[in-house]
Parts: C-alpha cells; structure tokens; sequence
C-alpha cells in the first residue's frame, strides 16, 4: 500500500515515523524522500512510502494509528469525488 506523510525537516522525524510504521507491525517496503520538488517547504517535506502491512490491519486502520500519533498521513490512492 502507499501512502504520504508530511514530516518536518528536524531531527529525527523521519525516524520516529518509520519506527511508529514498523510498531504496526508492519514493514516499509520504499521509501521516497525529495525535498527539492513537490509540495516541500523550507520547514517540511512530503515522503511517500511503500508499506507491506503484516498484521490484521488494513490501509485505513494504519492510517488512524499513525494520525492518533500525531503524522500527517495521507492515502494518495483515495479518489475525491
């Protein structure tokens, strides 16, 4: 499944997302990470990611659990009507 989350450009936070992912139990399969395009700002940066879920979760569960732990987490699959 992928997803995208905006993560801050500080320390670390990159990590604590992909340790937050892998707490799921679940497995980051690619990681995209390009702060010179897109819809970075000087202060953050999208990272798109490519994850293998290995639990009973599905996409929309992981995606409540990581914005209960503060991630701005999207589903760039989801259709907007």
């Amino acid at each position: 499944m992928r997803l995208h989350s905006t993560v801050r450009d500080i320390p670390e936070s990159l990590s604590k997302l992909t340790n937050d992912i892998s707490n799921t139990d679940s497995n980051i399969v690619d990681i995209y990470h390009r702060r010179s395009f897109g819809s970075s700002t000087l202060d953050a940066t999208v990272v798109e990611l490519i994850v293998q879920l290995r639990g009973e979760d599905d996409k929309a569960s992981l995606i409540e659990k990581l914005r209960d732990l503060g991630h701005t987490v999207t589903d760039p699959d989801q259709t907007v009507n």
